[in-house]
């Protein structure tokens, strides 16, 4: 027996369950698919009913869109899965439920999902599912680690060849007389992931970068910086690091961890590459890229082209600070800023009160100078054991690849938003001295628009927080001093003029405002017309409550961008690189010719 509060479920349920929602799908009849479900399911889809990322609420809408999905994707062998334990009583969105992870396949590929059953008396199953998660895994005839199969490899020779594994690799990565399907646009986290996620679908791909080493885009950065998510959450794809990692990974050494990745996972990758242009020939269905390297440029025709650059390859955000142009002393933004020690015993103003504000205000502390942070809205600040909590999942002990498919079932809007609001209600108490005593020392703080914290900051916006690894405590003691920007009267030679004709004295201005979107990095790369096209990046799409043009199609044929943290890349590099191999293969709605495929891709709208 399962107990779900004072309702239990008898044993057998789920896969009676499963049963009945095999048979419904295959019978074609939505009546039965809709009486498996709550008056209140959601579901979310990525590719394996849809081809693309996206979530539904309401069962007859729900009911209808799997059967539709259903006539032409064929799904069966509907089953418990062996990998990820039994059901398992959880609580998931502030609500018990069932927890069971099921196995599937269709005519494209195999698949895997998450129901979230909960007891009703009035189903003859005594169940009904409240949500539903449904994933693509892989491909028919790509299966590859997903099904635990290797590559034979080249390691034994039997047709006289004298190449080895090394030659063989050498000539993969030079693309003398050829050019790759795919070209990939920075090599960080995001991009070295889609590559070795396509490298397992047998897609080429190539990885350009204008760093002269591999992990630069780390390496380059601030001398203090550290990830602020434990190692357990930032395992990449296929890799995960070793135990022997400390909690937190200090950026150069994340910068020699990707250097290795891409060793170990024979990623063709050119450091020191510029990306020039692009040109999309519709008819062709292919791109005219321009690369430049060694002083060399180099035309390439792949058919597609992943931007994964994120904030590394964005514009700095530089505000119209009145009487800036005055200011006599150096002003740089945090994307040159390198090294406290530089400005031991100055007078150091930094423009801005997010994670990157805070953690340069450390550093410049630690290395003796006189810092004050100037702040214009409010901000969020969670210390990073409390942070910590609201991903402990990944830190309980079960396999990442278990809770990664938890976390892209959980992201549902009105669910996500509802639990990271009452999430935060507790960490805000959790927090709440450090909090009152930052308040205290003049720093205006907040808990996001509607209250959901820094997590929906971060999907939102990708700032506006800080999750306090002792810059807060600075503040406290008041190493680091706070002005607020509505006391700011101008710049001059000499520092600032407040508006009750104070001068402070300032030897530089350090901006901590982030980046311009992704957009106008489009723009500069291939024209007004595809970057009026695409649209925003990023961020909330207000239509669909997905993040917008990443990891899935854009309007722009061809054209693809991945972002985020760590783990989002991680699991949504999986998504990016069977699309783009379903493309390859013509079953991609979009890119068949045909409308043959186009109500699976209706299903989610």
């Amino acid at each position: 027996m399962v107990r779900n509060g004072s309702a239990v479920l008898a044993p057998g349920t789920a896969e009676r369950w499963l049963e009945e929602f095999g048979l419904a799908l295959a019978a074609g009849a939505p009546g039965r698919v809709r009486d498996l479900l709550t008056e209140d399911p959601y579901w979310r889809d990525l590719l394996a009913f849809s081809w693309t990322i996206g979530w539904k609420q309401g069962a007859e809408g729900i009911a209808g869109a799997l059967v539709d999905a259903s006539a032409e994707l064929r799904p069966s062998g509907i089953r418990l899965s062996g990998r990820y334990g039994e059901p398992e009583l959880v609580v998931r969105h502030l609500r018990e439920v069932l927890e069971v992870f099921f196995e599937f396949e269709t005519v494209h590929g195999h698949g895997i999902g998450i129901v979230r059953l909960v007891p009703d008396a009035g189903s003859p199953l005594g169940a009904r599912a409240w949500q539903l998660f449904t994933t693509l895994e892989d491909l028919h005839g790509y299966e590859g680690v997903s099904r635990g199969a290797r590559k034979k490899g080249v390691g034994f020779s039997r047709d006289g060849s004298r190449r080895n594994w090394l030659d063989r690799r050498v000539e993969a990565a030079a693309f003398a007389d050829h050019d790759p399907e795919v070209l990939i646009v920075g090599g960080g986290q995001a991009g070295v992931m889609s590559a070795a996620r396509l490298g397992q679908l047998g897609v080429e791909a190539l990885v350009v970068d204008r760093h002269p080493r591999v992990g630069d885009n780390w390496r380059t950065r601030y001398r203090s910086l550290a990830l602020h998510n434990e190692t357990d959450i930032v395992h990449f794809a296929y890799l995960p690091m070793p135990d022997t990692f400390p909690q937190y990974i200090p950026k150069d050494k994340l910068a020699n961890w990707i250097e290795a990745y891409v060793e170990a996972m024979e990623i063709n990758y050119w450091a020191a590459t510029e990306f020039v242009s692009g040109d999309y020939d519709e008819e062709a269905g292919r791109w005219t890229v321009t690369i430049r390297r060694g002083g060399q440029e180099r035309v390439m025709h792949p058919q597609h082209v992943i931007v994964a650059t994120g904030n590394e390859g964005g514009k700095p955000r530089i505000p119209q600070l009145p009487g800036i142009a005055d200011f006599a002393g150096d002003v740089l933004h945090t994307k040159a800023y390198r090294d406290g020690a530089d400005y031991a015993g100055k007078n150091v103003l930094v423009v801005g009160v997010a994670t990157s504000a805070h953690d340069v205000s450390l550093d410049l502390s630690t290395n003796g100078a006189n810092v004050t942070m100037l702040q214009r809205n409010p901000t969020v600040i969670i210390n990073i054991d409390t942070a910590n909590v609201l991903l402990s999942l990944y830190t309980q002990g079960k396999p990442t690849d278990q809770i990664d498919l938890v976390s892209a079932a959980n992201f549902i809007h009105p669910l996500f938003l509802e639990n990271l609001k009452a999430a935060t209600l507790k960490t805000a108490e959790q927090d709440r001295e450090t909090i009152e005593a930052l308040n205290k020392a003049g720093l205006r703080t907040d808990q996001g628009e509607d209250e959901s914290g820094y997590l929906m900051k971060f999907f939102r916006y990708r700032g506006g927080y800080y999750i306090n690894v002792g810059a807060s405590e600075a503040i406290i003691r008041g190493d680091i001093t706070i002005a607020q920007h509505e006391d700011l009267d101008t710049f001059v030679p000499e520092g600032v003029r407040l508006k009750d004709g104070t001068v402070k004295d300032y030897d530089a201005v350090i901006l901590a405002t982030g980046y311009l979107g992704p957009i106008e990095e489009i723009r500069d790369l291939f024209g007004d017309e595809v970057a009026g096209k695409i649209g925003a990046i990023g961020g909330y799409d207000p239509d669909t409550l997905e993040i917008r043009n990443t990891f899935t199609q854009t309007p722009q044929r061809g054209l693809w961008f991945i972002g985020g943290g760590i783990s989002s890349c991680r699991i949504y590099s999986l998504h990016l690189a069977l699309q783009i191999k379903a493309a390859q293969e013509g079953i991609l709605p979009g890119y068949t010719g045909t409308t043959q495929t186009r109500q699976t891709q209706d299903a989610l709208n």
